[in-house]
């Protein structure tokens, strides 16, 4: 090796003819066969050296000693082809000796035999932790690994990976962050540290992508000392590349999940505040493009909204404990950056703080009196009917109310201190002003929010201030058993029940997108879930009917006919989510059917009998013909066993 340098070295100095070329050539391949004999030990050694040199890392660049590209082939189909641990140094060896000439083409070829089989990736993630040195080559100052994983990152702004790919990437990155024990000695109790730090990854796969909007293409740095880890200076920005955000936004909540799990101090690999809070805003910057989308993909806007607003808490959650001594400070520097946000997003970050900062606090509850000081029992417009004053107003309280369960409760606590309907022309009028709200909320409203505006209405109904007027208009006669225990599933059931009725009609229906209808129908029936799921844990806990499953057949029997209702005022690929959820149904009344005591018998099969023909009637509602076709096969079926 030696040798070889001095060649570069005279090389370099002087004109070369031929034949010294070919000594040359000679000479490097000589020194390569001679490497790849060495046990992996003293390659770690002699590699880590030879790029400590002058002419080290060129060495090999002028003179194409072996194939890189068809040696890498070769080796990575021996390693995935059956790799024992025992085998795993020999591949190393074998890796090794091939990066000594070309470390970028190696570690490159590494990560995309990673991504494209899961089998590999666990494998070659075990190789590289033999030879951690590789990983952590630095070349030109940048660590060659990070450039390449970064570099593969930048190409998904062009080209789309599979499910399985990415679910590759990820886990292969995962490893790459996470302490190990030495492959070679699996039985060692010493742990190595990771071959990269989880915040070096988000240097490299996070930062360059985050942008905090369109139209500012730079992850600015947030308060506090300067980053060890975000080097982007309003001097010298960096380029947003488009990557999606959906990846960047997984390789962020993937190093949230390490770097958030020790919170004892700031330890070396701790977020920094500024990292923290320039984090915060990108992320508040995309949860307004949620908040106020384009036309864009109805399903994957709502899948950044949730993801987004789960990573903006997680990390709110860590500043709040960890960096207590500037945290009103930076708060202020991230409250002056997102002021001019959309009021919902401001009012989201004042709430994630509201109990550590007086300020915060503060704002919320200015922000949600002036809401519910809207709404008040006589009109303050007498030429307006009261339900329509009063939307506007519910509509903005349900808009803030979805953002969390506590923003949803703060909401609920204010209104009751100010607001009663007592008469029923104002709980008429409150109730068509709660339907009338929503239509104009969940439309544009994740799941998870669907599920915090349910909390808000049941807090509502408890408080007395949302009066449901339920009846069992799906049925010629009560069963002959206790329904009270159904009284506010069915409640709350009708309210969302009645919003997509609403949405149905013209004035809503026109503005609604196919994939808009899609995302209410999921959303609806996953609320159902939740709502019956509720209710069953409360039937079986009740004393009165805890021994038999008649009530939860009635309740069952009941959603199933709401859903019906529901299907036929929505457009057609739209109802598929609403039948899976009508088949599931019918299911839970046959398992029900098959379990129940055997001293309520009689009393079981009679309201499931009864059931049947409501179902019956309902499944006619339904608009397509293999769709109630299969429904009344199933409910038939059921039908004899009654």
């Amino acid at each position: 090796m030696a040798l070889a340098l001095e060649f570069k070295r005279q090389r370099s100095k002087t004109a070369t003819t031929r034949d010294e070329t070919e000594r040359h050539k000679r000479v490097l391949k000589l020194s390569s066969d001679c490497f790849a004999a060495l046990l992996l030990p003293l390659q770690s050694t002699l590699f880590q050296w030879l790029w400590d040199q002058p002419n080290g890392p060129t060495l090999f660049k002028d003179s194409a000693v072996i194939n890189v590209e068809q040696e890498l082939t070769h080796v990575f189909n021996r390693l995935v082809s059956g790799s024992t641990d025992t085998q795993l140094t020999e591949r190393a060896r074998e890796i090794c000796s091939i990066a000594l000439h070309c470390p970028s083409s190696t570690l490159r070829k590494a990560i995309q035999e990673a991504i494209s089989n899961a089998e590999a990736g666990s494998l070659i993630c075990k190789v590289l932790q033999c030879m951690p040195f590789l990983v952590q080559l630095r070349i030109d100052g940048a660590t060659c690994f990070l450039t390449e994983l970064s570099s593969f990152v930048r190409t998904l702004g062009v080209r789309q990976l599979s499910t399985s790919e990415e679910l590759n990437l990820f886990k292969f990155a995962d490893s790459a962050i996470q302490s190990y024990h030495p492959p070679t000695h699996p039985g060692n109790p010493f742990t190595c540290p990771p071959l990269i730090s989880p915040l070096h990854l988000a240097d490299s796969c996070i930062w360059p992508f985050l942008g905090p909007a369109s139209l500012d293409h730079t992850h600015r740095p947030g308060p506090g000392p300067p980053s060890l880890y975000l080097h982007v200076t309003p001097e010298s920005p960096t380029p947003r590349i488009s990557v999606p955000r959906r990846i960047t936004l997984k390789f962020l909540d993937l190093v949230l999940k390490t770097s958030l799990s020790s919170t004892d101090g700031l330890e070396p690999d701790a977020l920094d505040i500024s990292v923290c809070f320039s984090t915060m805003l990108s992320l508040c910057q995309i949860l307004q493009d949620c908040t106020v989308p384009d036309d864009g993909d109805v399903t994957y806007n709502f899948l950044i909204k949730e993801m987004t607003s789960d990573l903006l808490e997680r990390v709110s959650a860590y500043v709040r404990q960890v960096h207590t001594d500037n945290l009103s400070v930076c708060l202020e520097w991230l409250v002056e950056e997102t002021s001019d946000l959309d009021w919902t997003v401001r009012l989201a970050i004042n709430a994630l703080f509201s109990d550590a900062v007086p300020s915060c606090r503060k704002e919320v509850i200015s922000c949600i009196e002036q809401i519910t000081g809207c709404l008040q029992p006589s009109p303050t417009i007498e030429s307006l009917p009261l339900y329509g004053e009063w939307s506007c107003s519910l509509m903005a309280l349900f808009q803030g109310a979805r953002i969390s369960s506590r923003l949803s409760k703060q909401f609920v606590k204010s209104l009751s201190g100010t607001f009663l309907p007592k008469t029923s022309a104002l709980r008429a009028d409150f109730y068509r002003a709660v339907c009338l709200g929503l239509a104009q909320v969940l439309p544009h409203s994740s799941t998870p929010e669907w599920l915090n505006v349910l909390d808000t209405l049941d807090l509502l109904r408890s408080e007395g201030l949302l009066h449901v007027s339920y009846t069992s208009h799906f049925m010629t006669s009560l069963p002959s058993c206790d329904i009270t225990v159904c009284q506010r599933p069915l409640q709350l059931s009708q309210v969302f029940t009645t919003v997509i009725q609403l949405l149905g009609e013209a004035g809503f229906s026109d503005r609604l997108k196919d994939d808009q209808w899609q995302h209410i129908t999921k959303s609806y029936a996953q609320l159902m879930k939740m709502i019956l799921s509720n209710a069953t844990e409360s039937i079986s806990s009740s004393p009165s009917s805890s021994a038999h499953a008649a009530p939860q057949v009635f309740l069952i029997g009941q959603l199933f006919c709401q859903s019906c209702e529901v299907s036929r005022r929505v457009p057609g690929l739209a109802t598929e989510q609403l039948f899976v959820w009508c088949l599931e149904l019918v299911t839970r009344v046959e398992e029900l059917l098959g379990c129940h005591s055997d001293n309520n018998v009689d009393v079981v099969r009679d309201v499931a009998h009864q059931e049947m023909k409501t179902l019956s009637r309902a499944i006619e509602w339904l608009p397509s013909s293999g769709q109630r076709s299969t429904l009344l096969q199933k409910v038939g079926a059921m039908s004899s066993r009654c």
